[in-house]
């Protein structure tokens, strides 16, 4: 799926397409979906119960106008590397546009940047790419609550807000950052 999202993203695929609209882009490349990605089977609830197929799909079309129209100066090498974002996201948020669902997988980057992975299920109920990269001053879609603090991931519950007023309710509540690193080796 890497090696689909590099030939995609081409130096002579992005020559061809620049400078033409979505509709061109679609056009001449075409809009078959094609799997991407995946998510890991664990975060699919997020996205739907009713889904089965994990693989991320997207057109050949839409991924090269995205990566041309809207992020030009991402480099092709950053879209291959959306596996390991989707692997392990910082948060998971739930949004709605004109009734329809979608689901942002967030994966920060630095203090300004984030990766997101931008779902939502089809009527075929294939997992469909909608969008990805995110630069901006503020936090991406910190307005919508995360739907991952609020579930439970391989029995163990989810890293959700800690509120500091509540001494003692966790390790960071406490600032005890030894206990903090010791919990971390325990884990690896």
């Amino acid at each position: 799926m890497k090696a689909r999202i590099l030939a995609w993203l081409s130096p002579e695929n992005l020559a061809k397409a620049k400078g033409k609209t979505k509709v061109e882009i679609i056009a001449m490349f075409g809009n078959d979906p094609q799997p991407i990605s995946y998510i890991p089977f664990k975060f699919l609830p997020y996205v739907g119960n009713d889904i089965s197929d994990n693989r991320v799909y997207s057109g050949m079309g839409y991924f090269i106008d995205h990566a041309v129209n809207h992020h030009p100066n991402i480099p092709a090498e950053k879209y291959a590397n959306i596996q390991i974002f989707l692997n392990n996201p910082d948060d998971i948020k739930e949004t709605t546009k004109e009734g329809k669902r979608s689901v942002v997988f967030i994966k920060e980057t630095d203090r300004y940047n984030a990766v997101l992975v931008h779902v939502k299920a089809n009527k075929a109920g294939k997992v469909i790419f909608h969008t990805s990269f995110f630069n901006q001053r503020k936090k991406p879609y910190a307005g919508l609550p995360s739907i991952r603090s609020t579930s439970l991931e391989d029995g163990v519950p989810s890293i959700s807000p800690v509120d500091n007023t509540t001494a003692g309710r966790s390790l960071s509540a406490r600032k005890d950052d030894a206990k903090v690193v010791q919990l971390i080796e325990n884990t690896k």
